[in-house]
């Protein structure tokens, strides 16, 4: 199974470098990974391939696309469509967008298949995803992508100390403002997989000493494990988590407008019932209806529609009375 890797991290963390060394091993980097000194199988062989930012956007490029407004975001779109027919056109599936691929795109696009000679489909892609990705909502794109061509997904996030990030940034042959790199720092939203599901395959990565001196187990260890698990699976298990979390809020409150509603037949009760019997007799008989209805809504043989807590006061009144 393919899988979309995405790098994330603050400017200087070494993104481009760790994308370049995945790249450089090709399948390698997961034999040499692996946990227990164990290789992989010859069936199990990947194709790496690599979208980096800066390589399909030059730093004068970007610098171009600041100046007016929404040029970076726009670009990133245009970006994201050539990525999406790449990815769909590797793993030899059908690109689920509609409509032509707009000019910028349509460069983007061969621009990636030259940077990775890509020719024809593979069955075992591994896509290296390289940018900033601080925001999550920019991640989230690239999930969709996952979750259309039915491939894996997952994170890896680079991280250092704002100082070391600052001194790699002042080595390269252009340096990135100090305080640009600051701000993208204390606006980073890292993975968070307990809130987001579709973040389970996340892994947050010391990058501070040189790659050949860190063990990189972890980060294979996710990858095929997001490998094995498409997209559309965790999509899936978010939408059964949320829908049990809405059936438990509606259980909650159509417990809520029971007992509502049977502490006010009680108070009637009391002013019309002949003797204590006959009253506790109806009580009795209104808390079983309760009970009956709240187990009925559980097991979910009682649906519970739109707009839940008026239709249910009204149904709930009916059986109470």
């Amino acid at each position: 199974m393919s899988c979309i890797v995405l790098v994330g991290g603050i400017i200087g963390c070494g993104k481009t470098t760790f994308v370049e060394y995945c790249h450089e091993k090709g399948n390698h980097f997961f034999k040499n990974g692996c946990t227990n000194g164990s290789s992989v199988a010859e069936s199990e062989s990947y194709k790496i391939y690599k979208i980096t930012f800066d390589d399909l956007c030059t730093i004068p490029e970007q610098a171009e696309l600041m100046k007016t407004h929404k040029g970076l975001r726009n670009f990133r779109v245009d970006l994201l469509l050539a990525a999406e027919h790449f990815v769909s056109s590797t793993c030899g599936s059908e690109c689920k967008l509609g409509g032509p691929l707009s000019e910028r795109s349509q460069k983007l696009l061969q621009k990636m298949e030259m940077l990775n000679n890509s020719c024809s489909a593979v069955s075992k892609a591994i896509f290296f995803i390289e940018d900033n990705f601080y925001y999550r909502s920019m991640r989230y794109d690239w999930f969709q992508i996952a979750r259309r061509a039915n491939i894996g997904f997952c994170e890896v996030f680079l991280q250092c100390s704002l100082t070391i990030a600052i001194e790699r940034n002042s080595l390269r042959g252009y340096s990135i403002p100090e305080q640009k790199i600051k701000l993208m720092m204390s606006c980073m939203e890292f993975p968070n997989p307990e809130k987001y599901k579709w973040e389970k395959y996340s892994v947050i990565f010391d990058s501070t000493k040189q790659l050949q001196l860190s063990p990189l187990n972890e980060i294979v260890d996710i990858i095929k494990k997001a490998s094995n698990n498409p997209a559309e699976l965790l999509i899936s298990e978010e939408k059964i988590k949320a829908q049990n979390l809405c059936s438990k809020n509606a259980i909650h409150q159509a417990d809520k407008i029971l007992r509502k509603l049977i502490s006010s037949k009680v108070s009637y009760l009391k002013s019309s019932a002949s003797n204590t019997h006959t009253l506790k007799t109806l009580i009795s008989c209104a808390i079983d209806v309760r009970q009956e209805l709240l187990n009925d809504l559980r097991q979910g043989t009682v649906q519970v529609p739109e707009n839940s807590a008026n239709k249910l006061k009204t149904n709930q009144t009916k059986h109470v009375r």
